[in-house]
């Protein structure tokens, strides 16, 4: 992993454990938690070289009484977020549980001050919309809009609403740009459709290039 520059962002023990267990180092993890319990804070202690952005003074507080001096990243809460729904909006003019606010981030630097916590970096979370495009173009193809809907048996299995693209058929395939990381880390078995498969994806010709789908 160390030779293609690949890093990776957890936010659970579980999501930590499994990425030692896919062979990242621990300098290569970052763990970018929120609400995060003591049984958190106790697995972080047992990896002193994962990356911790902190995303609470409760977790600034805690972190630094088990793991004083410790090299840290704060999370900020920008008020500024945008998302394909409303209910993942992660920042915005309503307040959310993600981040440090700016009334309280001196409280913050001086939390992390007590416990000689050295911080190296700050971090926000700015949702972006996905987009579908089909896997294979036709640029001279006429283009209709769609609504694209899962095989779940559920009204809110709706992927995407009035989506313009090429005519498309039955057997055709596309692709959801811009999901995010939660593939299989927010699966379920509903409707008992069964488990998928992730795949990372490396350009041969560039190591930098990779996706995971």
């Amino acid at each position: 992993m160390i030779s293609r520059n690949c890093g990776v962002d957890v936010c659970s023990p579980g999501k930590l454990l499994l990425a030692r267990q896919a062979g990242f180092h621990e300098s290569e993890i970052t763990y970018t938690g929120t609400s995060v319990s003591d049984e958190d804070i106790a697995c972080l202690k047992r990896h002193p070289g994962v990356r911790v952005n902190c995303d609470a003074i409760s977790t600034l507080r805690r972190l630094g009484a088990q793991c004083p001096g410790r090299s840290v990243g704060i999370r900020i809460n920008p008020r500024q977020g945008a998302g394909y729904h409303a209910g993942l909006h992660y920042a915005g003019s309503k307040a959310t549980k993600f981040g440090i606010y700016q009334d309280r981030f001196l409280e913050a630097l001086e939390v992390a001050g007590n416990y000689n916590l050295n911080i190296q970096n700050l971090a926000a979370y700015y949702q972006t919309p996905f987009i579908v495009a089909p896997l294979k173009w036709k640029p001279d193809a006429p283009t209709e809009k769609i609504t694209l809907a899962g095989n779940i048996n559920e009204a809110i299995d709706i992927l995407a609403e009035d989506v313009e693209l090429p005519a498309v058929l039955e057997g055709d395939y596309l692709a959801l740009l811009n999901t995010g990381g939660y593939g299989s880390a927010s699966s379920s078995n509903h409707c008992m459709r069964g488990r998928f498969s992730e795949y990372l994806l490396i350009d041969e010709q560039d190591d930098s290039e990779m996706e995971f789908v």
